[in-house]
């Protein structure tokens, strides 16, 4: 990694592909063009916007939970897992900049937030790869 605080900084603005398949038109089998996310990183002033709401909205939630919120209750831990999904689907909204290969009925698929939510909508196990993708600092860092 390099320490030069011009690089440092730079790396704020990285954008990461993250691949997640092919399009099946290669010769002879070959993989054809590449499908995936384009995510930037938690130096990125998204993901620092994106966590600081997540952390206002964490101070909120605790307070109006504080007397309510039973986590024995199959009600308290389903809330605490809807909010954590919750989170991560405002990260990946946040840092997801861009996409490729995507199609729709044979044309390019434009990147825009509802079809993103429509993409994660018909792959949900995505936004784990992308969260993954998007606090892995190695990812926007050079190292």
């Amino acid at each position: 990694m390099n320490f030069d605080i011009s690089a440092i900084e730079q790396s704020a603005n990285v954008v990461h592909e993250v691949l997640v398949g092919h399009l099946p038109d290669g010769p002879e089998g070959a993989p054809g063009t590449k499908v995936g996310f384009r995510v930037v990183g938690p130096a990125s002033d998204q993901y620092q916007a994106v966590d600081r709401e997540i952390q206002i909205v964490n101070v909120r939630d605790a307070v109006k939970q504080r007397a309510t919120l039973d986590l024995k209750t199959d009600k308290g831990a389903e809330l605490v897992v809807d909010t954590g999904a919750d989170r991560r689907l405002r990260i990946v909204r946040a840092c997801t900049v861009g996409w490729y290969g995507f199609k729709d009925g044979g044309q390019d698929f434009p990147f825009t937030p509802e079809n993103l939510d429509r993409m994660l909508k018909a792959r949900p196990n995505w936004v784990n790869r992308l969260i993954a993708a998007i606090e892995d600092e190695a990812n926007f860092a050079g190292a």
